[in-house]
């Protein structure tokens, strides 16, 4: 196990640390004072940890957040609302993360206890897949503070749940459990907490064993599907690319041979 820790301006701790676990890289968001809520400068350095993994190897991503709390969110408590610029602060520091965990071209998994809002329903909606715990809380209750939900809320709340269902969660300020997420299709599955940790290191695992570079085109059709036309026929040029790397050698002799692939990722 290599741990890399990405120190923030805060040298007192580490608020985002990133270990690695085989071809498993795993990010622990680490400030269980703040319920592991995030300043802005943690935004900026979660950025870049995110721009770094994807360069990097790792054939799959595990996002999660100590002592039992996904992410609160952003740190608000310092927060002038008569002398903040919302959209710079926004537009520059904030929404970049969640365009760059979109970005990752590998397999992205979000596991979830506890809180996850505002900035953390972001984070782990910018991911490709969430686990959850039965127990967990999903929501951007903004209009509990008056503010208008933010973090992509919106897309990810109506692409998931639809208009009607997302128009009351955002205007209720309702958290959602995660047993009521997964029922709806908010989230991938939701366990109990102490299957949790298990399922997602054996879902994790199970990714990363996986023909990589056919991951990587998935993702890609999934995330610019303009049009069914569309897909097909970016299905058909993305299938000739894969019929030249190893994995789709190894996959097909595999099955051929009747004996189970060992995919290399490339």
């Amino acid at each position: 196990m290599q741990r890399a820790t990405f120190p923030t301006m805060r040298p007192d701790m580490a608020t985002l640390e990133v270990t690695h676990h085989g071809s498993i890289a795993e990010v622990l968001i680490n400030r269980p004072e703040k319920k592991n809520a995030l300043e802005d400068a943690d935004f900026v350095f979660f950025t870049k940890i995110a721009r770094d993994l994807a360069a990097g190897a790792a054939r799959c991503i595990v996002i999660r957040g100590a002592a039992g709390t996904f992410c609160s969110g952003r740190d608000i408590a310092a927060t002038n609302v008569l002398s903040t610029d919302a959209q710079t602060l926004i537009t520059e520091q904030i929404n970049p993360l969640f365009l760059a965990l979109r970005a990752i071209p590998i397999p992205t998994i979000a596991v979830v206890e506890g809180h996850c809002l505002g900035g953390g329903f972001g984070i782990a909606f910018a991911c490709d897949i969430i686990l959850a715990t039965e127990e967990a809380r999903f929501g951007s209750p903004f209009r509990n503070i008056g503010c208008l939900p933010d973090s992509g809320a919106h897309f990810h709340l109506a692409d998931r749940i639809g208009y009607h269902r997302a128009c009351e969660l955002l205007f209720t300020g309702r958290l959602i459990s995660g047993r009521e997420a997964a029922d709806v299709g908010l989230i991938n599955r939701a366990y109990p907490s102490d299957q949790l940790s298990l399922a997602a290191q054996e879902m994790a695992s199970l990714i990363a064993t996986g023909p990589t570079v056919a991951f990587r085109m998935s993702k890609k059709i999934l995330q610019e599907q303009p049009s069914f036309q569309a897909v097909l026929e970016a299905e058909a040029i993305g299938q000739r690319e894969i019929f030249k790397t190893s994995d789709a050698v190894e996959g097909l002799t595999a099955f051929q041979q009747k004996r189970k692939p060992t995919f290399s990722g490339a």
